[in-house]
């Protein structure tokens, strides 16, 4: 999840800072939507899910990213905090469709957004580097 989301291994400062600019971006209604995805019966955080409504893409697209932790994997959470996350969007803006940027060379997650009815776009040259690009209507 490091890897694919942040670049590397976050630190307490860094994890801070995110908490920090969420909760920010929650009170001031700013581009950002994170969520916590828990386990109920634990009550643990198990992995994040976020909108980012800043990323330019089309208009009425946003841009949805998202990480389960290691031993959460291959239970259906990242499916269905993708489908919390469309309901969520529906509900409370006016866009039409979330797109994932996923990198080609993460297998688990392309395998995910396929299983959650999301459509291929193609293959983008970003900043990250190259990108496959999935979308689907909220």
């Amino acid at each position: 999840m490091a890897k694919w989301l942040s670049g590397g291994r976050s630190t307490l400062a860094t994890v801070q800072g995110y908490i920090t600019s969420s909760e920010e971006h929650w009170r001031t209604s700013g581009p950002r939507r994170a969520f916590g995805v828990f386990d109920c019966s634990s009550k643990r955080l198990i992995g994040s899910i976020e909108a980012n409504l800043a990323y330019r893409l089309a208009p009425g697209q946003v841009n949805v990213s998202y990480g389960v932790f290691p031993g959460w994997r291959g239970n259906g959470v990242a499916q269905r905090a993708l489908d919390l996350m469309s309901s969520y969007l529906r509900g409370s803006t006016e866009l039409r469709q979330m797109v994932v940027r996923i990198a080609c060379e993460n297998a688990a997650s392309l395998r995910v957004v396929e299983k959650a009815g999301f459509q291929f776009l193609g293959i983008f040259d970003e900043p990250e580097g190259r990108m496959a690009r999935y979308v689907r209507a909220l």
